[in-house]
């Protein structure tokens, strides 16, 4: 499969891991989006344990979002998260693998209600993290430029890929899709079943109204955004992060970067 060959008309990108390297520090001594992630995880679960299941929600998220902000406002959230024991972390991670998901955690194990600690990680200060990416505006651009509809599937909240649209300079107009919903991009308000789940490239195609061979879509992981959308005939586009050449590894393109997108469009 080579993309000059495929007549490419819709190409949709996932947010998180994909638009930005959530393992990279942008912004020195602010950690990456992963470390403040695993901040999240380790003190809500911790906070989690001393209420057990008579957990109020709301003071739970106050407490532990006031106390990220301390972390970022004295730059020690680093030093902060490493405080936690091995056997926690270990035990949290057993939690993750025997229920599927950070969120699956809480609502399975604390019996909190959908969409709880996604609140919680909806509360990154992205403008601590993240920068302005000219090289990534430049990439968008040039795929506009041939002419590609774009869009988005993300899990992510729409107020969250907002945010982080602003942060990185990007305008989510040129993003936007007739979803029949309220919202231009499908996020978790419209898509309710989370990838590996079909639900979200099914609707691609379904609004599209493109036939899933001129359809590609580009992720950081391959179980929930490469193996999906090709088993539906659509292209797949798999965005490491390492170090390595553009490639194509059987059906679906590997590449180092968001950047080498215009690479793959040339």
């Amino acid at each position: 499969m080579r993309f000059e060959e495929i007549d490419i008309t819709h190409l949709f990108l996932d947010v998180d891991g994909t638009l930005f390297n959530k393992k990279k520090e942008y912004i020195l001594g602010s950690g990456s989006i992963e470390d403040v992630h695993e901040f999240f995880r380790y003190v809500t679960f911790t906070e989690a344990l001393k209420q057990g299941n008579e957990i109020n929600e709301n003071e739970l998220i106050e407490k532990v979002v006031e106390e990220y902000h301390c972390r970022i406002h004295e730059n020690n959230l680093l030093e902060y998260t490493a405080r936690f024991s091995n056997n926690l972390k270990r035990h949290y991670h057993d939690l993750v693998r025997k229920h599927g998901s950070n969120g699956k955690v809480f609502t399975h194990e604390f019996e909190t209600s959908p969409g709880f600690f996604a609140k919680i990680v909806g509360k990154t200060d992205f403008s601590s993290i993240l920068t302005k990416d000219h090289k990534l505006i430049d990439t968008i651009d040039t795929i506009k430029q041939k002419g590609i509809q774009l869009g988005l599937l993300t899990t992510e909240r729409y107020d969250t890929v907002t945010t982080i649209a602003n942060v990185l300079g990007l305008s989510l107009d040129d993003f936007v899709v007739n979803t029949g919903a309220e919202y231009p991009i499908l996020c978790s308000e419209n898509v309710k079943e989370k990838k590996p789940s079909l639900e979200g490239f099914q609707k691609i195609i379904t609004i599209t109204n493109a036939t899933p061979n001129k359809i590609a879509y580009v992720g950081d992981s391959l179980t929930k955004d490469v193996h999906p959308p090709l088993s539906l005939g659509m292209n797949a586009i798999h965005v490491t992060w390492k170090d390595h050449p553009l490639r194509i590894r059987g059906d679906y393109v590997e590449m180092p970067t968001i950047y080498h997108l215009s690479e793959v469009f040339k």
